[in-house]
């Protein structure tokens, strides 16, 4: 590798030289507009979350990682999602503690209560995380083999309760019909 070029890695598992229990997953994003230059300057990493997709620097000679193959073929019974690399093994788990929370937070437009937007083959997956009068926030997480954002609530932020009030209606409905047997 040269001195100036970006590492070729996509998928990583990495955590602080010398300290492996502070473990973190993430993409590499190499073809980011800066990347380049966070690398010439600072040697610096952007990645993103595994499961937010939050972006951030990752000082590259501060860190230790593994890179994390992309493979394909097993899948998670419950969930159909794949559980074939630890990569896969780390969302699946941050999935069922969602999953968990969104359960215990019960029906209705609750903090925790999770739901999804279709998009093209797949589904986009959000979480609420704040409840206020008018308004509610969200977040995007990457509960969905393609990373798919909806093309109106994006990555998350502040939308107007009826907007979110009526997937969570939509989650709740569903819940009630597979709960039933009737699909």
């Amino acid at each position: 590798m040269k001195k100036r070029e970006c590492p070729d890695l996509y998928q990583i598992k990495f955590w602080p030289k010398g300290n492996p229990d502070e473990v973190f997953f993430g993409k590499v994003e190499r073809y980011h507009s800066e990347a380049e230059k966070h690398w010439a300057e600072e040697r610096q990493l952007i990645v993103s979350d595994a499961i937010t997709g939050q972006i951030q620097l990752v000082p590259f000679d501060e860190i230790e990682y593994e890179d994390q193959p992309l493979k394909w073929g097993e899948y998670d019974e419950e969930t159909r999602m794949p559980i074939s690399t630890e990569y896969d093994r780390h969302i699946l788990k941050a999935y069922k503690e969602h999953k968990k929370r969104d359960e215990e937070a019960g029906e209705g437009l609750k903090k925790h209560r999770m739901f999804s937007m279709p998009v093209a083959d797949g589904n986009a997956c959000y979480v609420v995380t704040k409840v206020n009068k008018r308004t509610c926030n969200i977040e995007w997480r990457n509960f969905g083999a393609d990373e798919y954002y909806d093309r109106i609530l994006g990555s998350g932020g502040s939308f107007p309760i009826d907007i979110i009030q009526t997937q969570i209606r939509c989650t709740d409905g569903m819940r009630e019909i597979f709960s039933k047997g009737k699909v």
